[in-house]
């Protein structure tokens, strides 16, 4: 009985699978060899450092958006090969050292932004070369290079070199599927040209696809439209290579340095692919949100269409809760921490709820439909405070030393939350509210303190959120709860499931205290705020860069 198409397409994608499994388990084990035989050419740096830095981007940076295709950019490290070059490897010295706590990679002992500096003007020095001609190694260190300077306060440099590494992307082909564009025939390959072939289309889906999240989470940060849209010829997101999925991780631990995180943690498996998944469908999920409640037309659909839409994309969210497979559902009450990159998704789906359902609120910029605020409140607030145990979950465990950019915007719309006040007539606040506005103060200058340099800025305008709506910080961080708060952890616990708890929580804030400014002068601040008028609100570059704010006009214009 002849077999049917459907069969021989299903054993021939399990073939790949199973090749390109064994090519990246057999490059894995080949690293060794490769470091023993100094095989490396690392540009000038010392073996020690260099060998330091790549593997925290393994351990870190790499896992949140996959951008770096290990077997193959290890392998390429060692032969010279296509899919690493030297504008990638500094991009990636750069990246790391920003999360690396050891001295020498200071240009200034007393400047923490200089960490990592002379990687930047090596980067520099090699780009010009570099955008005569696209290649997926460049388009990689653009974007790594794009990522890094946001974080490190350098917003428009970090922009421009997003957008350059986008553009190659695009120059490449990388964002139409294989299926879409001539390929050679595999038939008239050798085996080792047909092995490389998988390999590079696998390296095609990831990198369009981890730039794809990344340009999402950065055009959230920025206000700004997103330079990848998806319009059904990209590539697939089935990724045959799965070595990473039930790799175990655990925090990366540098001896020579003493503020590497706790060697306590039980190792669990990465889940590094399924994880990237879900990302990906958030990532949808927010394009949508943004297309939908923050263009311009939004100010001409009616009541009824704006309604529709948002209860649409709340079903989006709820759809995706509940599709999430089991070993990503995560309870931070009761869960042992899962591995550090796996924080994201649960951060970004109550992210979104609070994007989603704010423009509503009496500040927000959907307020002329005058709705019954009390549900998105509910919404909004429930939001906060599933980010605020979130974000206490992962510091116990990691700190928020290496914690991405994402997680200072998450915080960040956290904290506008639980500063929000909706009436002159609301009881006195809980204590609650207290222990939540002042851990996510302490979080947001942990971050700032860590690989997040430039939240001056933001942090000034949560406080004045805070002290007007009566939350005095001092008074709140000598609170024995603030520290139990901040308090490493060495609770294991079961998996339980992630949901999104929807249950009333009390974040009420209240207006017993106008803090630092009047009753008006708040109210057009915080309206503001949501609406874009803060043009550097997420600024985090030097308040020298002028450019800096005369640019950015922020999401929610």
């Amino acid at each position: 009985m002849p077999r049917s198409p459907r069969a021989e397409h299903d054993d021939t994608v399990a073939a790949i699978r199973g090749r390109i499994f064994a090519y990246a388990a057999l490059e894995r084990q080949k690293e060794w060899t490769y470091m023993t035989e100094r095989k490396f050419d690392l540009d000038g740096l010392q073996f020690d450092m260099a060998w330091h830095l790549l593997q925290l981007h393994w351990n870190h940076h790499h896992l949140a958006y996959l951008l770096t295709y290990r077997p193959a950019l290890m392998h390429s490290l060692a032969t010279d090969g296509p899919y690493i070059n030297k504008l990638l490897l500094n991009a990636i010295y750069l990246s790391s050292a920003l999360s690396s706590d050891r001295k020498e990679l200071l240009d200034d002992i007393n400047d923490r932004q200089s960490l990592g500096q002379r990687f930047y003007r090596r980067f520099q020095q090699l780009l010009l070369p570099e955008l005569e001609r696209s290649s997926i190694a460049s388009a990689v260190a653009l974007l790594t290079v794009g990522s890094s300077l946001v974080s490190s306060g350098r917003q428009t440099a970090g922009w421009h070199y997003s957008g350059l590494g986008y553009r190659m992307i695009v120059d490449l082909g990388l964002h139409v599927s294989t299926n879409q564009i001539h390929t050679p025939d595999p038939l008239f390959l050798s085996p080792k040209q047909f092995e490389m072939t998988e390999v590079e289309q696998e390296i095609r889906r990831r990198v369009f696809w981890g730039a794809y999240i990344n340009d999402k989470f950065q055009s959230l940060y920025f206000g700004r439209p997103p330079a990848l849209v998806t319009i059904g010829i990209e590539p697939s997101r089935s990724f045959l290579d799965t070595y990473d999925e039930l790799d175990i991780w655990t925090p990366y631990q540098d001896t020579k340095t003493t503020g590497s995180p706790s060697s306590h943690y039980a190792p669990q498996p990465a889940y590094t692919i399924s994880t990237f998944n879900s990302l990906i469908d958030l990532a949808d999920i927010m394009a949508d949100i943004v297309d939908q409640i923050y263009s311009p037309k939004v100010r001409l659909i009616s009541k009824e269409k704006a309604l529709h839409e948002v209860e649409r994309i709340q079903c989006n969210l709820e759809l995706w809760a509940n599709s999430l497979p089991s070993h990503l559902l995560y309870d931070p009450k009761n869960d042992l921490p899962p591995p550090a990159h796996r924080f994201n998704p649960p951060m970004c789906f109550h992210m979104l709820h609070i994007l989603l359902h704010r423009p509503f609120l009496p500040q927000g910029h959907l307020q002329h439909f005058s709705l019954d605020e009390q549900e998105p409140r509910r919404r909004c607030r429930s939001a906060a405070f599933q980010i605020y145990e979130l974000a206490k979950s992962y510091r116990r465990a990691y700190t928020l030393r290496r914690a991405t950019y994402m997680f200072s915007y998450a915080l960040f719309s956290a904290a506008s939350i639980v500063a929000f006040k909706s009436s002159d007539t609301e009881p006195t606040d809980s204590m609650l509210q207290k222990e939540v506005a002042g851990f996510l103060w302490a979080a947001l200058k942990e971050l700032q303190n860590g690989a997040n340099f430039g939240l001056t800025k933001p942090m000034m305008i949560i406080r004045s959120l805070f002290e007007h709506a009566g939350l005095n910080l001092e008074t709140i961080t000598n609170q024995p709860s603030y520290h139990r708060d901040l308090a490493p952890s060495n609770n294991p616990r079961q998996h339980r499931p992630f949901e999104h708890n929807d249950q009333t929580v009390d974040l009420e804030v209240h207006d017993h205290a106008a803090g630092s400014l009047g009753g008006t002068e708040f109210e057009t601040m915080f309206r503001d705020l949501i609406s874009g008028a803060f043009d550097g609100v997420m600024n985090m570059g030097d308040p020298n860069l002028d450019e800096d704010s005369s640019v950015l006009y922020g999401l929610f214009r």
